[in-house]
């Protein structure tokens, strides 16, 4: 990778930290646990770039196992705090949800754990380690059933926003968490296929990396634009709003 490839890492990290900052100070407001819990998820994910990309900005390879272990840690702690707030907002009774939060934090854990009984702490070879497809497939069901909540509650709000039961700006918060949770799904994959070309050949591409840096930028401009939207996105919204529809009679 190029030696400013670490660039991209900070900038997402970054916005990921502020995020969460914001979510946690109206979560001191509203007292809600959605609110503390996609703050913690936000804030987990940010300090874990951290991790990742101090040993590239340093150029310090001693300091690659420690920090890529505890950036690891770190992102599958979001990942589980991540599945907890998807449980809670869209599905609070539903015993199939409660399992598959269940079910990813095992895999995590178990991933994990196995990754390091391998010695591939660093979590880097795929080909050697069946373990990391575990932790690999957990973060992607993670992804992907955001992804399916926020295309299906986007279906629902746009119906009831053509008869004037829901605002666009709510019906475009469920589009964006749905893409969100898509453009993660794509990124997963392609951070798969990266790792297996690191495995194989001990570097990366940099059509590769630059995709995944791409992949990972656009996750937090629809975060923002979901929990932070500027007033102009807002008003530009509000004037694409439908008209009510209401049947003939």
């Amino acid at each position: 990778m190029e030696d400013s490839s670490y660039i991209g890492g900070i900038v997402v990290g970054v916005g990921y930290v502020v995020a969460g900052s914001r979510l946690l100070r109206l979560s001191l407001r509203t007292r809600e646990n959605p609110e503390r819990l996609l703050a913690a998820t936000f804030f987990t994910w940010g300090v874990s770039y951290a991790c990742w990309q101090t040993p590239i900005v340093l150029a310090d390879e001693s300091l690659v196992r420690p920090l890529y272990t505890a950036g690891r840690f770190l992102t599958d702690l979001g990942t589980i705090l991540s599945v907890f707030f998807l449980r809670l907002v869209f599905r609070p009774q539903s015993r199939l949800a409660a399992s598959m939060v269940a079910g990813i934090t095992i895999a995590l854990i178990l991933g994990f754990a196995g990754s390091g009984w391998l010695g591939d702490w660093e979590a880097m070879y795929p080909l050697e380690n069946p373990w990391w497809w575990m932790e690999w497939g957990a973060v992607v069901v993670s992804v992907a059933w955001m992804c399916f909540e926020g295309f299906r509650h986007h279906g629902m709000a746009k119906l009831r926003r053509q008869h004037g039961l829901c605002d666009g700006l709510v019906c475009n918060r469920y589009l964006l968490w749905g893409l969100t949770g898509a453009v993660w799904t794509i990124y997963e994959l392609a951070y798969a296929i990266q790792q297996i070309e690191f495995n194989a050949t001990g570097s990366f591409s940099g059509r590769l990396d630059a995709l995944a840096a791409a992949l990972e930028f656009i996750p937090i401009v629809c975060i923002w634009l979901v929990f932070f939207p500027p007033s102009r996105y807002q008003r530009w919204i509000d004037c694409s709003d439908l008209q009510p529809k209401f049947a003939e009679r």
